[in-house]
């Protein structure tokens, strides 16, 4: 027995290295990849249409969100179960450093991809902390420890510039890192030196968790000052993340050798002298990960970063926060008006969700879609999400004013309909109610609209409200045609004609300069066709609207807005 167990622990070791491919996990997982990024979610006799949204892009945290399919997890969680993410074993490498993606062989997988999936507007990338941590040694200099950070950066910032050179429109979140676990699990472990991890705590001269932990903060702390000059380059800096979910129930086994409950430790750095807790890191039954955390780990990460960025990033054209101050709540059959939104039933009384949204700089065009979002606070007994749910819409207000009361309930709406429900009908997830079409023509030019949400079902969800805008309603519109939001935004130049304009499909260009690529851009910024080289573009597959022409020569970038007729 001692035999196999010894044979497991080498094999491990070697496969989790930081520098390594985890050839373990590989074996057993590819398959997966090859088959988890694609797929229609169905709900009662509802359909939705999946768009592959985000490029998974980096090293072995890559590569785990891959294998675990956290991010599309995570987005059907937060109601965007229409959202998905694509990577692959080139994209998403286990061990792989940022000098990797400088190399042609993955700059050339990202270009075929990104023609690829024209629809993909954002790149989660996930890159840099291999080369930091599986570099820095505790008996480093200051000015060593800068001169390797800096090193890192420029290489990251390398791989941005690539991204946005070569995907027009696209916006990047870089993932970041959380405290690691070497210290505690290591020496918790019946015999340390035989830990898989081992030999990396070693080559950085066994730092304690304060020592390491501080270094995490200054090389995120350095990345997110070089990020802050983009604009269209996210990074949500949280290493103390795992301590403010799971907490640390149980005594840590080394110094401090203290405990402290979940969302006690204060984000975004936590407890700078405690680990990581353990139950965030990867078990793989006999020992746990140091550096990469679990399904529930990973989940928990990239579900912090929907609620700061991802969750209204994923919206389309216009959306709007429900409306507080007695101008949201629910209304019970018992005549009750409650300021809590609750739908559902309870001790005989049917409770009705209202949401008023004050809507600002509509535009003067139809709409394609409305969706509205729920988060679902609490649940008693089953989930009304799970009958029938019927929408009831009126232009401006229901009853004589903004504020709700039980005469609503009987005023005639606009439209009514019941609508497809998406996303997860769990507690504390959210819900998306897709509107009929009926809805769309209500809703245009209107300054305001309100909405009574029913369900026919047992069981009653306090639904959250306004006070925090993370959490509160949201009515997502897109647009048929939509528009840019400044005329500035469309710049000319008279060394580069575009014509016809407008077109029925084919567009000359004409110029003295170099063309190094075209990409045609819908009004949301959303890359549809690349070109490299060309003199002309065929739009005759594109549907009717207006289009930007993004045209890069060795003398700069210049747009022209161009309608398909």
């Amino acid at each position: 027995m001692a035999f196999f167990v010894s044979i497991f622990l080498n094999t491990l070791r070697k496969s989790v290295h930081l520098k390594k491919f985890t050839t373990m996990i590989r074996s057993i997982s590819i398959w997966i990849l090859a088959s988890i990024f694609i797929y229609t979610i169905s709900y009662s006799q509802c359909e939705e249409e999946s768009e592959q949204r985000v490029i998974l892009i980096g090293d072995s945290w890559a590569f785990f969100m891959g294998v675990d399919q956290t991010i599309n997890t995570v987005f059907r969680n937060w109601g965007h179960s229409d959202k998905q993410f694509y990577t692959n074993t080139t994209l998403s490498e286990n061990g792989a450093r940022t000098t990797d993606f400088l190399e042609a062989d993955k700059q050339q997988e990202m270009l075929e991809v990104f023609a690829n999936l024209p629809e993909a507007d954002h790149v989660h990338l996930s890159i840099g902390g291999n080369d930091f941590l599986g570099n820095w040694k505790m008996s480093f200099t200051e000015e060593e420890t800068e001169e390797l950070k800096q090193e890192v950066i420029d290489q990251l910032l390398e791989i941005i510039d690539f991204i946005r050179d070569n995907k027009p429109g696209v916006k990047i979140m870089w993932s970041g890192y959380v405290y690691t676990n070497f210290e505690e699990e290591i020496e918790r472990f019946i015999l340390p030196t035989q830990h898989p991890f081992y030999s990396t705590w070693q080559g950085m001269e066994f730092p304690d968790n304060e020592s390491l932990n501080l270094q995490t903060i200054n090389f995120m702390e350095s990345v997110e000052e070089a990020l802050a000059e983009y604009d269209d380059v996210f990074f949500i800096n949280a290493p103390g993340l795992m301590q403010y979910h799971f907490g640390q129930t149980d005594p840590l086994q080394v110094a401090p050798f203290g405990t402290y409950q979940p969302q006690t430790a204060e984000l975004p750095y936590g407890f700078v002298e405690y680990p990581s807790p353990r139950n965030s890191m990867r078990d793989y039954g006999i020992t746990r990960d140091c550096f990469h955390l679990s399904g529930r780990g990973y989940r928990t990460m990239i579900g912090y970063q929907t609620q700061k960025y991802y969750h209204k990033a994923l919206m389309n054209d216009r959306y709007y926060i429900a409306q507080g101050g007695g101008a949201s709540g629910s209304i019970g059959s018992d005549e009750q008006v409650s300021s809590t939104l609750f739908l559902g039933e309870n001790n005989n009384v049917n409770n009705h969700t209202v949401v008023n949204f004050e809507l600002t700089d509509l535009p003067d065009t139809s709409l394609q879609k409305a969706s509205l979002f729920f988060h679902q606070k609490t649940e008693t007994g089953s989930n009304p999400f799970n009958g029938s749910v019927t929408v009831k819409m009126k232009e401006n207000y229901f009853g004589n004013d903004v504020n709700i009361s039980f005469s609503d309930l009987t005023d005639v709406p606009s439209a009514q309909a019941e609508v497809c429900t998406f996303g997860s009908k769990e507690e504390g997830h959210w819900v998306r109610l897709d509107l009929p079409e009926v809805f769309l023509h209500a809703i245009k030019n209107q300054s305001a609209v309100s909405f009574i949400i029913s369900s026919d079902a047992n069981g009653l969800v306090e639904l959250s409200g306004t006070e925090d805008e993370e959490f509160a309603p949201v009515l997502d519109l897109t647009f048929m045609e939509s528009v840019l939001s400044t005329e500035e935004e469309i710049v000319e130049t008279e060394t580069i004609v575009v014509y016809p304009n407008p077109t029925k499909g084919i567009i000359q260009i004409k110029t003295p300069e170099i063309i190094k690529q075209i990409a045609v851009l819908d009004m949301q910024g959303k890359g549809i066709l690349y070109a490299n080289e060309v003199e002309f573009i065929d739009l005759t597959a594109q549907k009717k609207g207006i289009y930007i022409v993004q045209i890069d020569t060795k003398q700069g970038r210049t747009f022209h807005k161009i309608v398909k007729e």
